[in-house]
């Protein structure tokens, strides 16, 4: 063979070993993706019963943590507060950093100087990990800081603030400009009025 069929023979050899080394590539490839979307699948689907574990798990501890929160409201209401450091906290209360709601939403406020929306207070708290509980955790939240002395409202609706700061007393309704007459003029002659 010359040099030139040679070369041919060669370059054509190459171009068939590329080829065949691209299919097989391709087919690993192949292969591996398939494999990546069974593992997908599999996760997904384990995802989604987890999902619905957590979520009965959820709905069964509601309505006893309802319930350990107004045993705990009527313990203090009663002053029976020394009763719950029996050692038996429950840790549903405290967030991942430990701390009860009331307490963080105090080291809130004092840490953002203003006050704030018991929502907004609320969501933040829950946010950073401290579980506030209840149906509805944000009324839960501004149960708490209306039965502790350390909260004030603020000026407008739905604000609250720390009792050591000095804000404008917030008018809870708006008085009307008719005022009532008094007992003494009601019955009394136009002239004596």
């Amino acid at each position: 063979m010359n040099d030139t069929a040679q070369t041919l023979h060669e370059e054509e050899n190459t171009s068939i070993q590329r080829s065949a080394l691209k299919k097989m590539l391709l087919g690993r490839r192949r292969e591996h993706i398939g494999a990546l979307e069974e593992i997908d699948s599999e996760i997904a689907e384990l995802q989604r019963k987890l999902s619905e574990k957590i979520d009965d798990a959820r709905r069964r501890r509601q309505p006893i943590e309802e319930a350990l929160s107004h045993l705990d409201a009527l313990l203090q209401i009663e002053g029976w507060a020394e009763a719950q450091e029996d050692g038996l906290h429950h840790s549903g209360f405290l967030g991942s950093n430990g701390k009860a709601p009331i307490e963080a939403a105090y080291d809130l406020l004092t840490t953002l100087g203003k006050p704030l929306h018991y929502r907004e207070l609320a969501l933040r708290i829950s946010e950073s990990g401290v579980h506030l509980g209840g149906k509805d955790p944000a009324a839960t939240l501004l149960s708490r800081m209306s039965r502790d002395d350390r909260f004030r409202r603020g000026p407008e609706r739905g604000l609250y603030g720390l009792a050591s700061w000095r804000m404008r007393k917030s008018s809870s309704r708006k008085r009307s400009s008719k005022r009532p007459k008094s007992r003494r003029t009601q019955g009394a002659p136009a002239s004596q009025q």
